[in-house]
């Protein structure tokens, strides 16, 4: 087991993007936010490519309802 040397304390801005389409989901992370239109493009269609090879015996996914939230 290897023994840690030097860490160096930090703060990086992120994010993840969970993305339900065509009841799958695409989830992608990351620091790059300048790009974030471009990377929610390519998470869509990441879900939507999930979403065709789902097996005809899965149920596609759907969000509950949620009775925390007033209506």
């Amino acid at each position: 087991m290897g023994v840690l040397e030097n860490a160096i304390p930090g703060q990086e801005v992120g994010v993840t993007l969970r993305i339900l389409a065509d009841g799958a989901w695409g989830v992608h992370s990351t620091t790059d936010i300048a790009s974030l239109p471009e990377q929610i493009e390519s998470t869509v269609r990441l879900a939507k490519a999930v979403a065709k090879r789902r097996s005809s015996s899965d149920k596609p996914v759907q969000l509950a309802e949620s009775s925390n939230f007033p209506r």
